[in-house]
């Protein structure tokens, strides 16, 4: 596999080489390659029978059940890690970290024993709800486990990416008095991933604000204002409500949809190691579907978030500014063809956002297409960490990026 990432058109000062793929560019071939690596292993163990000739129909014990699985998601590991390590190196070849590989693998190691001991117990928990109620009980554990995942989102990224959450001072909330008399808080999280934007945790009507605290350094007072502005409006709108609950959604009829295909069709006991992880690569399935389908909602919730945000006060020019700005310091990307913005982004460029502006008023589901991404843990799904917003970077598993 070769991402030719040798030169770039934003850092060709850097290199002193001509200009040959963007830095967007190279993230998006490694997204890909990593999902279409997923993806076809997820079709093979399923279409070849690969799965129950490795572990069998039945469990002779639970010793049985942990050997399986626990192989099951260290063979995960293994597959995701040169992938993760690409990512990596296209951040230090960009200029986007100075971290250390050393530094790198022991922050990789611990989110991937992390990740993947969650990934152990939700199985776990799949088998005993199955073994209790069936797809009826399977159904209402991963509902729970969804809403557990969207109120505990902050807890999460603490555990898994290392983040640090910190109260803003005093002067800090008396410069955005919108939020002092709020049900929404703002939070700021420091990390020293510079891709990390923050955005909207919690269940709706007991949500937060996260601000990176590089955005102290690199936003002015005006430009801050505007984003936090904007990220009220997304709530109080409606349009990130109906993002996570669509997600949550998603993820529940995925999770059905998965248990009647490995129960019916392919004629496994749900219960069983064969069953649990079968229905994971189904999942799989479903959630791939998801990355194909979901980001027109979520460009739609951006639209019109920016939309209403120029009701409140925010002037054209500003958003603009502020829309830019942030962009620079992550994709960096001014133009993309249709399919590529359909498909792969869920946040549309700059100019698209700039003429969505002087079109008619649109309804979206905010982050829609990334809350699904980090909700598909619950319903054992295998792609959370492959997307190329979040492939190879750990502080991003948790809280994807978001306009």
């Amino acid at each position: 596999m070769r991402l030719h990432l040798n030169s770039y058109s934003q850092n060709e000062s850097f290199t002193g080489k001509k200009s040959l793929l963007p830095y967007a560019t190279a993230r998006r071939r490694l997204g890909i390659c990593y999902v279409g690596a997923i993806v076809s292993f997820s079709c093979y163990a399923l279409a070849s029978g690969l799965v129950v000739q490795l572990c069998g129909e039945f469990d002779r014990s639970a010793y049985h059940w942990f050997r399986n699985t626990v192989t099951f998601t260290l063979a995960l590991e293994l597959l995701s890690l040169p992938f993760d390590l690409i990512g990596f190196r296209i951040e230090r070849l960009y200029r986007k970290t100075s971290e250390s590989l050393f530094s790198y693998m022991l922050a990789w190691c611990r989110a991937a024993f992390k990740h993947g001991m969650l990934l152990v117990a939700f199985m776990l928990f799949f088998s005993y709800a199955v073994s209790a109620g069936g797809i009826a009980g399977s159904t209402a554990l991963v509902t729970l486990l969804s809403i557990f995942l969207i109120w505990k989102q902050g807890e999460a990224a603490r555990f898994l990416s290392g983040l640090v959450f910190e109260e803003p001072d005093q002067n800090f909330r008396a410069k955005f008095v919108q939020n002092r008399a709020s049900t929404v808080g703002i939070v700021i999280a420091r990390t020293t991933e510079k891709g990390f934007t923050g955005g909207i945790i919690g269940f709706p009507g007991a949500e937060d604000i996260v601000i990176p605290s590089r955005w102290l350094e690199k936003l002015s007072e005006r430009e801050l204002w505007t984003e936090i502005t904007r990220r009220n409006v997304a709530i109080s709108s409606g349009s990130r409500s109906r993002g996570v609950m669509w997600a949550l959604i998603f993820t529940v009829c995925g999770s059905v949809v998965a248990s009647a295909i490995v129960n019916s069709l392919l004629g496994l006991t749900l219960s069983t190691s064969a069953g649990v992880i079968s229905t994971s690569l189904v999942f799989t399935l479903w959630s791939f579907i998801g990355l194909l389908i979901l980001p027109f909602a979520s460009q739609q919730g951006v639209i019109e978030t920016d939309q209403r945000a120029l009701t409140k006060g925010v002037t054209r020019d500003l958003l603009l500014q502020t829309i830019s700005g942030i962009d620079a310091m992550m994709e960096d990307e001014a133009e993309r063809t249709n399919a590529v913005q359909l498909i792969f982004h869920p946040i549309p460029t700059p100019g698209r956002r700039a003429q969505a502006l002087d079109g008619a008023t649109v309804l979206g589901a905010w982050n829609l297409a990334r809350y699904a991404v980090w909700l598909s843990i619950a319903g054992l799904g295998l792609l959370g960490r492959a997307v190329h917003c979040n492939a190879g970077r750990p502080a991003l598993w948790c809280i994807l990026p978001a306009d």
